[in-house]
This record gives C-alpha cells, sequence and structure tokens, in this order.
C-alpha cells in the first residue's frame, strides 16, 4: 500500500517531463502515461497486463467510452465531491471527456499537457483543466496518518 503523500511526491518528480502521446516514462508522457507511470513507479496501481494490453493504443483524442471502460477497470471510481490529493481527476477538453491529472493540493492538478509541451502542475480556476466530470482513486493508496 501507498499513501496519498508518497503518490502526490512521485508526481511532483514528473513536473518538466515532455509531452509524448502514448508515453508513459519520465523520457516522455502523455495525460495517460502520467498517471500509468506515476502508478507503476509507487506500485499505486498493479493491473493485470493482460487487461491492461488492451488499453495501450488509443488516439490521440481517446474514445472516451473506452476511456471510461479502463478507468473503471484499473481504477476506483469516486463521487467528485470527495476527491482530495492523489485522487484522479477525468476532464473536458472540448465536447468530449478525455484528459487525467492528479491533485496535488487542493484546487491543484498534474497533467502532461499537449498545449505546453510537458507535465505541468497548476490551479485549476487558471487553466483549460477548470471543470472535472469524474473521479478515481488508485486502488492501493491508504490514507494518510496524521
Amino acid at each position: 500500500m501507498i499513501s496519498r503523500a508518497q503518490v502526490v511526491e512521485e508526481a511532483l518528480t514528473w513536473t518538466g517531463v515532455p509531452w509524448a502521446h502514448q508515453g508513459f516514462s519520465k523520457n516522455g508522457c502523455d495525460c495517460i502515461g502520467l498517471i500509468r507511470g506515476v502508478g507503476k513507479a509507487t506500485g499505486a496501481v498493479a493491473p493485470n497486463q493482460d487487461e491492461a494490453d488492451k488499453y495501450l493504443c488509443y488516439s490521440r483524442h481517446p474514445d472516451p467510452m473506452q476511456m471510461r471502460k479502463g478507468l473503471r477497470i484499473f481504477f476506483i471510481s469516486i463521487p467528485l465531491i470527495e476527491a482530495k490529493i492523489a485522487d484522479i481527476l477525468w476532464f473536458r477538453l472540448g465536447k468530449d471527456p478525455r484528459h487525467l491529472g492528479i491533485i496535488t493540493e487542493p484546487g491543484i492538478v498534474i497533467h502532461a499537457d499537449g498545449v505546453q509541451g510537458k507535465v505541468i502542475e497548476h490551479r485549476m480556476a487558471t487553466s483549460r483543466v477548470r471543470m472535472p466530470i469524474a473521479a478515481f482513486q488508485f486502488p492501493l493508496v491508504i490514507e494518510d496518518v496524521k
């Protein structure tokens, strides 16, 4: 099991990683790759590899239905209002939901931004990723002990 603080700590080490479609390493990643890379590096997600392989090829504009199916297989769907640090937010870009980020602080998200060309962290209200439509939790994350 991994703590929320450890997920955020790892996610922040990805800041500045170049944007790369279908990339999932610190050499380059997209928004899905950032989630995959952070999950793998921390051990916060341990997907069945046969199932994961079905989701490795996707277009630059992922199919929202396929994306929702994958998110529900590998992560725990939670009410949006309950999302907190280390949780994954699913955003609408244009008319369709197709972008992911990780909450690093209340109101702040880290994500691989194709427009900026790299992984960035910023306040949601000041970006094009303002209104998430769903939230998910890494399955192996535990609540931090205070």
